[in-house]
Order: structure tokens, then C-alpha cells, then sequence
């Protein structure tokens, strides 16, 4: 697959149409599914934390978004956002950003890609297994992680890829609970926690890659939700 320079919501938009909408088979549909997904983005983006702060930033934001979405019933309800968000399959969501994400990752040959939850491997080559032995007053802890890789090639290359790995997992995490307050986010029910994550991952991803202005991912998010432009910008 040809790498690309930058991810789009265009993309991202269309990849959504595979997306299955959990409100079709019982045909009462108020709200298109893209539209709920793209709000609830576009409000992450500048700093929603909350069901009401994206309800809010979807009323604040309306006649902006009518020129990109059709909010054929204008725009859902905080329990709208709620229910439904929760109601996707966290593993279609998943399926969705993976794919969003390959052409800008490239090809992954050589390369360390760090892959969460449970997927088939075809092309599975090696499992190997890293020993950790760590000494407190207490005495000493043995820590056992096991690893499973497409990639052939010795120790010391695995062992800097677990490091490498853990390094990112480390530097993720601190981004997500420094910008977008993670480990506050008292969501909890359903599909929600897991499909937030990933919104709040592709938020991250599309307000890193943006190079309009030399500030914080913090000041970045404030900024788009003061100028449109510049949320465009960085969606764009």
C-alpha cells in the first residue's frame, strides 16, 4: 500500500461507511453514525472530556458542522452520544482506525508496530520469551513477559524492540492523561471506555502530525476550539 504524508478525516470518513450502525436494524434513525463519530472527534480534538462537553461543543459548533455533515435531526443529545458510542463493537472500531492508520504508517518490514488485543498473526515467525529479575528489600522478583513476532532476527534485536515498545506504551499513555485527561474520564459503561480511547488516540494523532504551530498538544486542542480554521486545518 502507497505511504501517505498525512492522515484526513476525508479518509477517515469514508473508511466509516464499513462501520456497522447499531441503530439500522431497528430502523429508527434520527442521527447518521458518521455524524456522532465525527462530533465526538472533532470535540476530543479541542478538549471534551465529557457526554455534555461534546453535546455542548456540537451546539456551540453547529452551523460550522452543517457545511461537512447532515445532522439530519440536528445535533444528538448528550444520551444520544452516550448510547450509541457505546453501542459500536469496540473491535469494529478498532478495525476502522487500523485502517485509517496504515498508508500513513507505510510499509512495517523492519519496523517496530506495537499491536493491542487479541488478532490472528498469518505471518507469526518467532515467540520469545524476556526474563526480568528485580532486587528490593524484599527480596527478588522474577517477571516473565512473553512476545510473538513477524520478524526473524536475534535477541539483542528483540530485546531492544521490547524496550522500544514499552517505551512508546509509556509515552502514549503520558500524552493521552496529560492532554485529554484519561485516567480522569469516569465513562465507564458499555463499549464507551474502549471506543473513546480510540478516538482519543486519533484525536492525538491528527493534532501531532499538524505543523501550523510550534506549541503543546494542550495548546493546540484551546486553539482549534477557538478557530475553526485551524480545526479544519488540522482535520484537513
Amino acid at each position: 500500500m502507497e505511504r501517505t504524508k498525512y492522515l484526513t478525516m476525508k479518509r477517515l470518513k469514508g473508511i466509516c461507511k464499513r462501520l456497522d450502525d447499531p441503530c439500522r436494524p431497528w430502523g429508527n434513525k434520527k442521527h447518521e453514525m458518521i455524524d456522532v463519530i465525527v462530533i465526538a472527534l472533532l470535540g476530543i480534538i479541542c478538549g471534551c472530556e465529557t457526554w455534555q462537553d461534546i453535546r455542548d461543543y456540537g451546539t456551540v459548533k453547529r452551523k460550522w458542522l452543517k457545511f461537512f455533515l447532515k445532522l439530519p435531526d440536528g445535533i444528538p443529545s448528550e444520551a444520544t452520544f452516550r448510547r450509541l458510542i457505546g453501542m459500536i463493537r469496540a473491535e469494529s472500531l478498532e478495525r476502522i482506525y487500523r485502517e485509517w492508520v496504515r498508508p500513513y504508517v507505510g510499509g512495517c518490514y523492519g519496523k517496530q508496530v506495537c499491536i493491542d488485543g487479541k488478532h490472528e498473526w498469518a505471518s507469526l515467525r518467532t515467540f520469545f520469551m524476556i526474563e526480568r529479575i528485580g532486587k528490593t528489600r524484599d527480596g527478588t522478583t522474577i517477571e516473565q513477559a512473553f512476545y510473538i513476532s513477524s520478524l526473524e532476527t536475534d535477541a539483542k534485536d528483540f530485546l531492544r524492540y521490547a524496550r522500544g515498545h514499552w517505551s512508546v506504551e509509556n509515552q502514549l499513555h503520558w500524552m493521552l492523561d496529560v492532554a485529554f485527561r484519561e485516567d480522569a474520564c469516569l465513562i465507564h459503561r458499555a463499549n464507551a471506555p474502549q471506543n473513546l480511547a480510540l478516538l482519543r488516540k486519533m484525536a492525538l494523532t491528527l493534532i501531532k502530525q499538524d505543523t501550523t504551530y510550534n506549541a503543546s498538544v494542550r495548546r493546540k486542542q484551546k486553539m482549534a476550539g477557538w478557530d475553526n480554521d485551524y480545526a479544519l486545518t488540522i482535520i484537513s
